[in-house]
Parts: C-alpha cells; structure tokens; sequence
C-alpha cells in the first residue's frame, strides 16, 4: 500500500467518523422516537450494503479515479469544511421534550459528501481486504451505526453540556487533514529524490569522514573526562 492510498485509508475513516458523529448527535439532541432511530439507522447500514453492491464491478475504475484525483481529495475535504462552518454558524438548539425531527434534518439526511465518502470507503475495503461485496458493506455499515449509537447515548446524557460547534471544529478538523493528504505525498517523493540525489552524488561526507568525527569526538570526551584539576587556594 503506497502513502498516498494509506492517506486515503486513514482519511476516509476519520470522514466516516465525523458523519457517524454527525448522525449520533442530530439523534441525541432531536430525542425522535425509538422507530425513528432505528429507520434512520438502518438506512445507512442499507447504503453501505447497496454501494458495495453496485461499486465491486466498477473497483478497478473507482481505484484509479481514488489513487489518481487529487481534485476528489479536495471536493471532499471542501465539503467537509462547509459542514463544519454550517454547524458553527447554526444557533445551538436545546434538546425538545417532544420529537423535534424537524429541527435536526439537515443532519440527519445523507449528504452527497457523506455518500461520496461511503463511496470510496466501500472501494478501499474492497480492494484491500478482497472480501465478498456484501460482507464488506453489512460490516462498514454496522461500524458506522454502532458509531453513530455511541455518540447517541452520549449526547442524550450530556446534552445540556453539548455544542454543535465542537462538531463543526471536528469537521474542519477532518477537511484539513484530507487537504493535506494529497499535497504529503508528493512532498514525500520530493524529499526522497533529494536524498537520493545527496547520496549517489556524495554531498554528503565520505565514508571514511565518519570515522573521523567520530575519533574526534572520542578525543574531546576522553580531555574533558580526564583533565587535571587545578586547584584553587583561597586566601584566608
């Protein structure tokens, strides 16, 4: 696995993250009812089952557009930003005595951010664990609404405690890192042909220069170790 597809690993799980996140707490601070919570739910682990389903034909495309679109890291990551300066620009509401299913819908509907990143989340577990499509998507969606469930539990506990802008910071948060992620990597390559430059051209020192430094060094410690103390008589 190359570093730019294990940049992409890593970043499609804190992108999965930040929507279960997202989802757990639009459950927490609505309080719908118990139905409600298990339709939402089962809708997305149902996603995830129907976008491995329909991506195993389309894999080998889906990875070259995953390892070659840098553009796609940054539509992402850009989506993920705006999401997150939605929810710090959105006035924090205080959880309703009744179903208020209303007030958290935005939050709760499958984003086309959120789809892309189930998506291409579906593409890399597919491709590097070669399971079985629907194994792949009954367990990335289970993972996302168990996720979702414990920030659920959590909110409905600390509510009161609870700011949607400490969600927004995550999800900026997650859109920097996955702007980043397609710039590293070929700083990385550049870095790496630097180096490789300075060793076969030997800019560095030559081979024999380290024994050197390190005679030198030995020669400084044993004269510091080993000087004589001089001894100072105080006059009285």
């Amino acid at each position: 696995m190359n570093i730019e597809l294990l940049l992409w690993v890593i970043g499609t799980g804190l992108t999965l993250s930040a929507f279960a996140v997202k989802l757990g707490v639009a459950l927490g601070l609505s309080k719908p009812s118990k139905s409600t919570i298990a339709l939402v739910l089962f809708t997305y682990a149902f996603l995830f089952l129907i976008i491995s389903l329909l991506a195993k034909p389309f894999l080998n495309l889906l990875m070259k557009v995953l390892l070659k679109g840098p553009y796609l890291h940054l539509l992402l990551s850009i989506g993920l930003i705006l999401w997150g300066v939605y929810l710090l620009t959105r006035k924090n509401f205080q959880p309703q005595e009744e179903h208020s299913i209303k007030l958290s819908l935005p939050l709760l509907l499958p984003c086309p951010v959120c789809l892309f990143a189930m998506s291409f989340s579906v593409a890399v577990f597919l491709s590097a664990t070669q399971l079985p499509p629907y194994l792949v998507g009954f367990g990335l969606g289970l993972a996302f609404t168990l996720f979702s469930l414990v920030f659920f539990f959590i909110v409905k506990i600390w509510a009161k405690e609870f700011k949607l802008a400490t969600l927004g910071l995550t999800m900026i948060g997650v859109g920097a890192y996955l702007s980043l992620s397609f710039i590293v990597p070929e700083k990385i390559e550049e870095a790496k042909k630097i180096y490789k430059t300075f060793v076969s051209e030997e800019l560095f020192f030559p081979p024999y220069a380290l024994y050197i430094l390190l005679i030198l060094f030995l020669a400084f410690l044993f004269g510091f170790l080993f000087k004589p103390q001089r001894k100072i008589k105080r006059e009285v």
